[in-house]
C-alpha cells in the first residue's frame, strides 16, 4: 500500500511539474452559459483519462468542491471524456485544474481559453490550428448522450464548415475544394464575376 501511494504522489507530482513547465494559464472556458446570477454551465473536454474509473474519480473530486453545485462526465463515440459543470460564476479554469490534475488528466486545449501572454511566448503556438491537428473552424463533436441530436448538430455544423471554409477543406483532403466536395469553390466563383 505504501509503494502505491508514494507511486500515486509521484505521478501527481510530475503531472503538476509538467503543466508548471509548460506555463500555459488557463482564463476561461470556450463554452459557458449563464444559468443565473450565480452560477454558470460550463462544457469541456478532458485529455489523458484513462477510462471509466479515472472519469469517475475525477467527476466525484469535482462535486466534492464547495464551488461545483454539479458534475457530468461522459464518453463520446470516440473515447473522449466530456464535462458538464454547473458551478459559481467566478470559477475560472484555474480554479478547478489542480482537481483535474491531480487525477493525471487536463483539459483538452481546446475547451479553455488561454491566458494571452502564453499564446505570445509559445513560438509553437499556431492560432489557426487545435491541438487535435484540425483547422480552427473545423466543429467539434459534442456527445450529449443524445446520438441522434448529437451526429445532427454535427452533421450541420461540418456543412457550415464546407461552405465557409473552402480553403481548410483543401488542406485536410490534400485535394481542390471541387473535387472534395463536387462544389465550386465559392472564393474562386467570385473572382470570375
Amino acid at each position: 500500500m505504501k509503494k502505491l501511494n508514494l507511486l500515486l504522489g509521484m505521478l501527481v507530482l510530475i503531472t503538476a511539474s509538467f503543466a508548471q513547465s509548460t506555463g500555459t494559464k488557463f482564463i476561461n472556458f470556450r463554452n459557458s452559459k449563464s444559468v443565473d446570477n450565480n452560477n454558470k454551465v460550463v462544457y469541456f473536454l478532458l485529455d489523458n483519462v484513462g477510462g471509466t474509473e479515472q472519469a469517475v474519480k475525477i467527476q466525484s473530486d469535482l462535486e466534492n468542491d464547495a464551488n461545483i453545485t454539479s458534475c457530468q462526465i461522459v464518453a463520446d463515440k470516440d473515447g473522449r471524456y466530456a464535462c458538464k459543470v454547473i458551478m459559481k460564476q467566478n470559477i475560472k479554469p484555474e480554479n478547478i485544474r489542480g482537481i483535474i490534475l491531480s487525477s493525471g488528466a487536463d483539459f483538452n486545449p481546446d475547451s479553455v481559453v488561454p491566458e494571452e501572454n502564453n499564446i505570445r511566448k509559445s513560438s509553437s503556438f499556431d492560432p489557426k490550428k487545435r491541438a487535435d491537428g484540425m483547422p480552427e473552424h473545423y466543429p467539434v463533436f459534442i456527445d450529449t448522450g443524445n446520438p441522434d441530436h448529437d451526429n445532427s448538430v454535427y452533421d450541420q455544423a461540418k456543412q457550415e464548415w464546407i461552405k465557409n471554409y473552402p480553403e481548410e477543406v483543401e488542406q485536410i483532403t490534400g485535394r481542390s475544394y471541387q473535387n472534395s466536395t463536387g462544389l465550386v469553390n465559392p472564393d474562386n466563383a467570385k473572382l470570375k464575376k
